[in-house]
């Protein structure tokens, strides 16, 4: 999963913002998100080669 340029300009405008908290658990679920589909991809072996 690739960011898309709104999700990069959305983190970017929170950075510059006072949404401190709210940007660190975005990045935190984004983080997360990431590690269940490499897991899940993984597990079934749906790994592009």
């Amino acid at each position: 999963m690739a960011l898309a340029q709104y999700d990069v300009s959305a983190l970017l405008d929170a950075l510059r913002g006072s949404d401190g908290i709210e940007l660190v658990c975005d990045l935190i679920r984004l983080v997360l998100q990431e590690l269940v589909e490499t897991e899940a991809t993984s597990v079934v072996g749906a790994a592009t080669t």
